[in-house]
C-alpha cells in the first residue's frame, strides 16, 4: 500500500534530516514511487474512499512532498534542467486539494527567484520563466485561501519581472481581461492583480510596459470605487511604486496626489454630502482611509525629496 509506505518514508526522513541517510531514503523511494505516482495516490476522489480518509492520505503525501521537494541534503526533484519534472507542477497546480496547489506555488516562486541575477535589469540565466504556468495560475487568482493567494503573487510577480518582453505583455493583457471579466465584488481577485502589476512595475525597466498596456489603469479603477476594504489594500499596494523615482513621476502626473487629499478632508464635511435618510456616508467612510493615504502621501513626497 503506497500509503503505508509515504508513512514510513515520513517517519524515516524525520530521523534522517540533515544526514547522509537523508538523501539515500529519498532516492529509494523515488526508485519505488515517482513523483507522478504519488500525486495519483490522492487522485481517487472522497465518494470512493471517504471523505475524512482522503483528507488523511492528502495529509500523508503533502508532509511527504514538503521533505521530498525541499529536503536538507541539496537533491534537486524538480527544475527546469531536469527533462519533464516541470510537468509535475502544472499538475499540482491543477489539483482540487489547497496544500498541493501550495507546495507547488513555492517550487515555482523558488525556480522563478533562482532564475534571475539581476532584479533591476531582469538579466536572466539559463531558464526564462515558462508561459505555459499562466492559465494554472490564473485560475487560482479567486482563491480563497489567503496564504495561498500571497505566494500565489509573488509567483506571477517574479514571472512578470523575470519573463520575456513579448510574455510580460501577454501576462498583463491577460490580468487586465481577467479584472474586467470578473464582478466588481470579486474584490480578492482584483486586489491580487493590481498587486502582480505594482510588483512588476516597481521595476524601472518594466514600468512602461505596465502603462502601454493599460495595466496602471487598474490602480485608478480600484481606487475610485466604493469599496473601503478595497480602497485600504490599494493604499497599502501603491507604496510599492510610491517608493521609486518613476512611480513618484507617475503619480504626480495623473493626479493622484489630489485624490489622496480629497481622501483626507477635501470631499467631507459639509452637509451636502448627507445621504437622503441624513446620514452622512463620506464621514463615516472615509476616515478609514486615512492613515494609508497620509502613508502614500509620505512615501511621494520623501521619494521625490531623494531622488
Amino acid at each position: 500500500d503506497i500509503f503505508k509506505d509515504i508513512s514510513k518514508c515520513n517517519e524515516q526522513l524525520i530521523t534522517a534530516q540533515q544526514t547522509p541517510a537523508e538523501a539515500l531514503i529519498i532516492e529509494r523511494f523515488l526508485d519505488k514511487y515517482p513523483l507522478s505516482a504519488i500525486l495519483s495516490a490522492i487522485a481517487g476522489t472522497s465518494s470512493e474512499i471517504g471523505i475524512d480518509e482522503q483528507r488523511g492520505n492528502v495529509k500523508l503525501v503533502t508532509e511527504l512532498l514538503n521533505r521530498l521537494l525541499f529536503n536538507k541534503c541539496n537533491i534537486t526533484i524538480i527544475s527546469p534542467n531536469l527533462a519533464g519534472t516541470m510537468d509535475y507542477l502544472t499538475a499540482g497546480l491543477s489539483s482540487p486539494f489547497t496544500e498541493i496547489q501550495m507546495l507547488s506555488l513555492r517550487v515555482l516562486e523558488n525556480v522563478f527567484e533562482t532564475a534571475t541575477k539581476d532584479k533591476e535589469t531582469g538579466m536572466l540565466n539559463e531558464y526564462t520563466p515558462d508561459p505555459k504556468f499562466i492559465p494554472y495560475l490564473t485560475n487560482l487568482l479567486d482563491h480563497s485561501d489567503v496564504k495561498a493567494g500571497k505566494v500565489l503573487v509573488s509567483v506571477m510577480s517574479k514571472y512578470g519581472q523575470y519573463c520575456s518582453k513579448s510574455d510580460r505583455e501577454t501576462l498583463l493583457l491577460k490580468l487586465i481581461e481577467y479584472f474586467h471579466a470578473k464582478d466588481m465584488t470579486d474584490s480578492i481577485a482584483h486586489v491580487r492583480i493590481l498587486d502582480i502589476v505594482m510588483h512588476i512595475g516597481k521595476l524601472k525597466f518594466r514600468f512602461k510596459q505596465c502603462v502601454d498596456t493599460g495595466a496602471m489603469d487598474l490602480m485608478e479603477s480600484l481606487l475610485l470605487g466604493d469599496d473601503v476594504l478595497v480602497q485600504m489594500n490599494v493604499l497599502e499596494i501603491a507604496k510599492l511604486l510610491a517608493a521609486t523615482s518613476h512611480g513618484v513621476k507617475y503619480f504626480l502626473q495623473n493626479n493622484y496626489c489630489e485624490r489622496l487629499f480629497e481622501i483626507l478632508g477635501v470631499s467631507f464635511g459639509s452637509n451636502n454630502d448627507s445621504n437622503d435618510d441624513g446620514g452622512n456616508k463620506e464621514a463615516i467612510v472615509q476616515p478609514l482611509l486615512w492613515s494609508g493615504a497620509i502613508e502614500l502621501l509620505g512615501f511621494i513626497c520623501t521619494t521625490q525629496l531623494a531622488e
